[in-house]
């Protein structure tokens, strides 16, 4: 079993909330795509970088226990519905079976 991290506490010790970093995630995102703030939040969720995460370092070979953990998934089965297949991969997937 995979134990829960503790709530991130960067700000002055205190556990943040989901709105602040929210918040504070989507100002980074926006500045990086060329976005506004508002055209990022309407783009992005907290979710969607959570799976964009886990699918990126899952297609990097990092083990599935280390991310799980990372994540803060308690079960595999917690964490598959966040993990996306990419293209490369399903390719590599056709190449084995020869097609």
């Amino acid at each position: 079993m995979v134990t829960r991290p503790e709530p991130p506490s960067v700000f002055h010790d205190r556990p943040v909330a989901y709105a602040k970093i929210r918040v504070v995630v989507l100002m980074y995102v926006a500045k990086v795509q060329g976005l506004s703030v508002k055209e990022a939040q309407a783009r992005f969720g907290l979710h969607s970088l959570r799976s964009g995460g886990v699918s990126a370092v899952a297609a990097g070979g990092v083990n599935e226990r280390l991310f799980q953990a990372h994540g803060g998934w308690r079960s595999r089965e917690a964490m598959l519905p966040y993990l996306k297949t990419g293209m490369e991969e399903r390719k590599g997937v056709t190449a084995t079976l020869k097609y």
